[in-house]
Parts: C-alpha cells; structure tokens; sequence
C-alpha cells in the first residue's frame, strides 16, 4: 500500500480481540511482527491480559505504520523500544518528520500519526472512571477540583476521566509525560463544547486537545493533542484481526 501523503492527522482506532489461548496463528503473527525489545518486554508482564493488550497494540501500531511509511511493520524501527514510559520516537531515513503516538484500554488501541507537529492520543475505559474520581487531586488543579465538586455525583466519575484523559494526551505530546505534573496544566475552553486550549506553567507551548466522538462513548473516552496550528483529524476504524489478514 503507498504511504499516506495527506499532512491531516489521521487517529487510527483498532478493535483488540479478546484473548483466545486456543488462536496460535494469531499469537504467532502479533509475536513475528514485535521487534527483539518488544518481545522481551511482553515476557515481563505478570497479567496475561496486561500481556495480549500490549502485544495487539504494538503490533498494530506497527502495520498501521507500515501504511504510511511504505515500509514493512518489522522494518519500523524506534528509539529505545519495548522501555516503558519512554516516548515512541521513530527512526530511520522514511520516517523523518512522522510523529506517532499510542494508546491502549481494553478493547481498543489508538494510534495518532502526523507530518504537522507534535501530536498525543489518550483513549480511557469508562471502567476506569471510579479511579480516576478517587485520585482527582492528583492530576487537577485546586480551581479544577471546585469546578469537579459542582457537577452532579452520577456524572462526576465520567467527568474526571474526561479531564485525565485530555491532560494525558498533552501530558504525551510534549514528550516528557508524567515527568510533568498534570495540575500545572490548564484546560480553557473559548467555544462550549468546542477544543480546549492546553497550557503548561513556564512553558510557552499551547496545545489544541480535543474528546473525538469515535463510536467508543458508551465504552471508551478518546482525545487528541496537538500542537498549535492544529488540523481536524481523520478518524480511521479497524479491527485487529482485518489489519493482520
């Protein structure tokens, strides 16, 4: 397939199958396309589920790459893959000027791809919602917390899962993650409903984040950062199993 030559963001956001023990063919063809770090880093995990998330969105990642570099998924190469936490940072001369970003919850992997800019993805399980309302004061400002006190308590959990996941995905597209402290981040609003505009104290860069509506709103929450000038994303559906066929 040629490689995408469209400057447009484009989020790709691909269906994870649920762990089959009995499907060796698709275990082998997600394990063939892990580089040598990935597959190390896939034996480490203690949780088999953990482990098959990881393995499905990798190797996602990778064909959905291949797609617009043109190259094959096993001659994608990283900087430091398979290390957790670490930004993936491409490398290789088809990849300059490609930003890519990676998210994964149960049952879907978002993968956010761009020539335009920095770019961060965060898609979160509803199921995570009581979570992230008992740890608010971790990620919010004290002016965010009052605004939280206000919304009715059967909305509050899905409201402070939607906060997390936009300052998640700046928190990732400057590249320096959780090594910043999320309650330094301010999400304003200008238009109701519309993109908010990120800020980070003592930093200079302003980021356009976004919820996209993905067809995952009854299960997942989804949203896109992107530094200033931003551009409307595609949106680009798959299942896993279509991507390895």
């Amino acid at each position: 397939m040629p490689p995408h030559e469209s400057v447009t963001p484009t989020v790709h956001l691909v269906g994870l199958p649920a762990p089959d023990p009995g499907d060796d063919a698709l275990r082998n063809r997600i394990h063939a396309l892990l580089c040598p770090e990935e597959q190390a880093r896939l034996a480490t995990f203690r949780s088999p589920a953990a482990a098959w998330e990881y393995g499905c969105s990798h190797a996602a990642l990778r064909v959905v790459l291949s797609r617009h570099l043109g190259i094959a998924p096993t001659a994608i190469a990283f900087d430091e893959p398979g290390t957790p936490f670490v930004p993936l940072r491409l490398r290789g001369p088809r990849s300059q000027g490609w930003q890519v970003n990676l998210s994964h919850s149960t049952p879907f992997a978002a993968i956010a791809v761009t020539r335009q800019g920095r770019i961060g993805i965060d898609i979160e399980a509803l199921a995570h919602a009581p979570v992230a309302l008992e740890g608010h004061r971790l990620y919010m400002s004290e002016a965010e917390v009052r605004q939280l006190a206000s919304v009715p308590d059967a909305e509050r959990a899905a409201a402070a899962l939607r906060t997390w996941c936009l300052k998640e995905a700046v928190l990732k597209a400057t590249g320096q993650g959780l090594a910043l402290d999320a309650r330094d981040l301010s999400l304003d609003r200008p238009t109701p409903g519309g993109p908010a505009i990120a800020r980070i104290n003592g930093d200079d860069t302003v980021f356009d984040v976004r919820l996209l509506q993905a067809g995952v709103d009854a299960m997942a929450v989804l949203a896109l950062a992107q530094e200033i000038p931003a551009i409307a994303p595609r949106i680009e559906p798959h299942r896993l199993q279509a991507l390895l066929a």
